[in-house]
């Protein structure tokens, strides 16, 4: 059993990555970073309500439409979804910035990342957004990361 560690947390992890990246770049400017989707009372109100509450973000719906919104903001005709871009910023950027440090990254050093499967993945997103897919949220994670503790 794992003792003297941090207790785990009900966050999810791309809301502690996001605080993560953006915490020292804030506070070097004097700046205190609030992060509601990491605050354990709200996540855990959220895992308390009903489903159907939930289902098709129908309380942010209903918020939308009592505040007299359009209806195309309450219920667009096209549904939010950033894949494409991510698939695009991955294979754009983030397969340039992995290849650059090259095996230089604290996680590589820290024994958290294989590098060598690290590079294969790295040259499959590289070949086009489509290829990127697949990977685009562990490669945009190993680039957050990085990049929080190069802030440091």
């Amino acid at each position: 059993m794992n003792t003297g560690i941090a207790p785990a947390t009900v966050a999810s992890e791309t809301a502690l990555i996001a605080l993560e990246v953006a915490t020292p770049l804030l506070a070097r400017r004097g700046l205190w970073a609030l992060a509601p989707f990491t605050d354990p009372e709200l996540v855990r109100f959220g895992q308390r309500l009903p489903v159907e509450w939930k289902a098709d973000k129908r309380l942010l719906r209903l918020r939308l439409a009592a505040r007299s919104l359009p209806e195309q903001v309450v219920n667009p005709s096209l549904r939010e979804n950033f894949g494409h871009v991510m698939n695009t910023a991955v294979h754009a950027n983030a397969t340039g910035l992995l290849r650059g440090w090259g095996k230089e990254l604290h996680l590589i050093e820290q024994g958290f990342i294989d590098p060598v499967q690290l590079a294969e993945t790295v040259d499959r997103a590289a070949i086009s957004p489509q290829d990127a897919a697949p990977y685009r949220t562990g490669l945009f994670l190993i680039s957050a990361v990085e990049l929080a503790l190069r802030a440091l």
